[in-house]
């Protein structure tokens, strides 16, 4: 599975900011899982469904769409 925490690692590194980060900084909630995972198995054994693309090709072309998006802000 993928841990969000490793998803977050991803995108920071893609806008070079991975020095803003601060896990653990704030304090979990009490009854909170301390690591969460996303586990396709169910679904491909289930649903019979897997994603068209990677976690990676996909985090890529999000921010480059938002990248896109915003790029007007930039100008102004």
């Amino acid at each position: 599975g993928t841990s969000v925490r490793s998803v977050v690692q991803r995108i920071a590194e893609r806008f070079d900011a991975v020095d803003l980060l601060q896990f653990g900084a704030v304090k979990s909630a009490p009854g909170d899982p301390p690591v969460l995972v996303a586990d396709l198995a169910k679904v491909r054994k289930h649903l019979l469904w897997s994603p068209p693309t990677s976690l990676d090709a996909g985090l890529n072309q999000v921010l480059a769409d938002w990248q896109k998006a915003t790029a007007w802000a930039h100008e102004v």
